[in-house]
């Protein structure tokens, strides 16, 4: 049987049209979770010996490009998942290729692979 694993790899608060003390303009303030619950992921797919793509938010590889880095070395592929999370329908064209061009140009040049 062949199986696919892929992983999301953004921060709990990442919920799409949120608002409030959620609100992308709060992003900066709240506690992250990202890193540390990647690293537990990363630590049992390897003790299993699975291998998956991780969509990476291009918001988080601006902040933990380390953390993109060591998904790398563990041997799975790298993704984008956009850059800020926002549904493309609420982006329009121009908004929706410049969150494209951002987030490749982050995700990809922090895990050092082409897309």
């Amino acid at each position: 049987m062949l199986n696919a694993l892929t992983v999301d790899v953004e921060e709990w608060f990442h919920v799409c049209g949120v608002g409030g003390p959620l609100a992308p303009s709060r992003w900066h303030e709240l506690p992250s979770r990202v890193v540390t619950d990647t690293r537990r992921l990363l630590d049992l797919l390897a003790r299993r010996n699975v291998l998956g793509t991780f969509f990476v938010l291009g918001w988080i590889a601006e902040r933990y490009p380390e953390l993109v880095g060591e998904i790398r070395a563990a041997g799975h592929t790298i993704g984008s998942h956009g850059y800020t999370h926002t549904r493309v329908y609420e982006l329009g064209e121009a908004a929706f290729a410049g969150e494209i061009d951002d987030s490749v140009a982050t995700v990809f040049s922090q895990a050092g692979v082409g897309v």
